[in-house]
């Protein structure tokens, strides 16, 4: 661990009040939900940065590696990971990594978990994942999606292509602050707009970067959030971020599922804004959201 590292996280366990004052004297309150102190200061530290938007990707992308390095937690000294490729579309290769742990029980299924690829991609590995499962100690022919942000978008929608070319469906569905809906004006898109950590201006710039000139945006490829008819769809874990500007069209999502008669398991962190599960190595609250969405998944999982 650095320096910086040690300093970081010593100013982080320091009392709210006095992690408040640090960032501007007065607590972030939106919808009555106030921003945890420890993000609060992240948020504010930040507060003169560029906005994406006006970087190179590979500025971008380069930043937010060392950001995250700087403040998610270490991987558990149970787990190990093995980086390698699979095969894409195009006869293009996909790297993944795969996080393994000690002791692993052989009847929990593969969980192909997505953030920073394309639905082409996800979907091939998603299918990789289902014919492979077998060769890394999981059950074989089966598997579970999820991800974050983009990640759960992709997850919604490997869920329901899989439903409509009728073939295996995941496990299970695990969607983490997803972006399911690009064409409903969904209030928390006005109201958390310029919230840490994603704001409205972030998000069109990421749209840019990620499809094509006059896509359609309500094309059930994007929006899953569109598709009208959700019966029959996997089992979902729906979790939502109290501050962030997609809180609304996820705990949506998680509604409509619901009433079409999908099992699902959905929950709001109000203190909590947009990527909090990169957080967890300085935020109390991010941490033990982290832990209680793998006990989540664990429960599910247990009553498959």
């Amino acid at each position: 661990m650095s320096l910086q590292q040690i300093i970081t996280k010593f100013i982080f366990k320091l009392p709210d009040g006095l992690l408040v004052r640090m960032a501007g004297g007065k607590r972030v309150e939106v919808r009555g939900r106030v921003l945890e102190p420890q993000l609060q200061l992240v948020a504010w530290n930040g507060r003169n940065a560029p906005p994406m938007s006006t970087l190179e990707p590979e500025v971008v992308q380069a930043a937010v590696k060392e950001q995250l390095a700087m403040l998610e937690a270490p991987l558990e000294p149970s787990v190990t990971t093995e980086n390698f490729t699979i095969p894409g579309p195009d006869r293009n290769e996909i790297p993944v990594r795969l996080y393994k742990p000690s002791g692993q029980d052989s009847s929990v299924p593969l969980l192909v978990y997505y953030h920073p690829a394309g639905i082409d991609d996800c979907i091939a590995a998603y299918e990789w994942g289902v014919r492979n499962a077998g060769k890394y100690g999981a059950p074989e022919g089966m598997a579970a999606v999820g991800g974050d942000s983009m990640g759960g978008n992709f997850s919604a929608i490997i869920s329901q292509e899989m439903q409509r070319e009728h073939k295996p469906l995941p496990v299970y569905q695990l969607l983490i602050y997803p972006a399911v809906d690009m064409v409903e004006e969904f209030p928390s898109r006005t109201e958390f707009g310029e919230t840490f950590s994603l704001s409205t201006d972030t998000m069109n710039w990421f749209m840019e970067q990620y499809l094509p000139d006059d896509f359609d945006m309500s094309d059930p490829l994007l929006s899953p959030g569109q598709t009208a008819e959700l019966e029959g769809l996997p089992p979902a874990i729906i979790i939502t971020a109290g501050h962030d500007p997609l809180c609304d069209e996820g705990d949506d999502y998680a509604k409509r599922l619901k009433s079409a008669g999908v099992k699902v398991t959905h929950k709001r962190y109000d203190t909590l804004p947009h990527a909090f599960t990169a957080f967890s190595g300085f935020s109390p609250g991010s941490r033990k959201a982290c832990l209680e969405i793998a006990n989540m998944v664990k429960d599910l999982v247990s009553k498959l």
